[in-house]
């Protein structure tokens, strides 16, 4: 079981929502879903497709935008991947 953690995250026009992200060492990208983006974050880029640890199917990305992301006592801010169909908030590539 891959840890899961409270994050606070804000987007680049100061807007914020908490909630809880999974912390995945083999992943090497962040992927938030749409529906819990800080409101008004601007998603940037090209739709495109990833490949899963899922043989069967893909994850599909609509986009990508910059957040600050608190842990803790800690943050960072990261280009993160949006996608509508990830099936937890949040995964955070470690």
């Amino acid at each position: 079981m891959k840890p899961i953690f409270p994050v606070q995250i804000i987007s680049l026009n100061k807007t914020s929502t908490n909630l809880n992200a999974v912390f995945d060492t083999g992943s090497y990208y962040s992927i938030i879903r749409t529906d819990l983006l800080p409101p008004n974050t601007q998603i940037i880029g090209e739709k495109q497709t990833f490949r899963t640890a899922n043989k069967k199917g893909g994850l599909k990305i609509v986009g990508r935008t910059i957040l600050i992301i608190h842990i803790g006592k800690k943050m960072v801010t990261d280009e993160v991947l949006v996608s509508e169909e990830l099936g937890s908030a949040m995964l955070i590539g470690a």
